[in-house]
């Protein structure tokens, strides 16, 4: 009769356990949802997407700047090893253009999460079009 009585504890046991597991798999998806919607929605995440691309806008056109500057720095400089110096500066300032261009790009498509706190006032996309001296990204009004 104990022996019998420990059997019914450990099925007892097992079943409350084994329930439990069932319900959290039966609950994750819904539970999972509100949790990504309550990290998303928060006003610290809110704020850091906000600021996100207004920076990124704003380092395209600090590129620009500088990429202007190193141009009239080359037009100027005769010596041989500035001018390659000179030349990798502008290398390395367009591929980081680029790579900015297309992080804003990237997440002013992702609707679901940063996408939706870009400002009204940004552009919706970044132009993909290759520096020009002289022509500045617009970041909105």
């Amino acid at each position: 009769m104990r022996t019998f009585g420990i059997i019914i504890a450990l099925v007892a046991i097992t079943v409350l356990i084994g329930g439990s597991l069932l319900l959290r798999y039966w609950l994750a998806g819904p539970s999972g949802a509100v949790e990504a919607v309550e990290q998303i929605q928060s006003g610290q995440h809110r704020i850091a997407a906000y600021d996100h691309f207004f920076d990124l806008c704003a380092g395209v056109r600090v590129d620009e700047v500088s990429l202007d500057a190193q141009v009239e720095q080359l037009l100027v400089t005769g010596d041989q090893f500035q001018r390659t110096r000179i030349l990798t500066n502008i290398t390395g300032l367009k591929g980081h253009r680029a790579g900015l261009i297309e992080e804003y790009n990237a997440n002013a498509r992702k609707n679901y999460t940063e996408g939706q706190f870009r400002d009204d006032n940004l552009p919706y996309q970044l132009p993909t079009i290759s520096w020009e001296k002289g022509v500045r990204t617009s970041c909105g009004s």
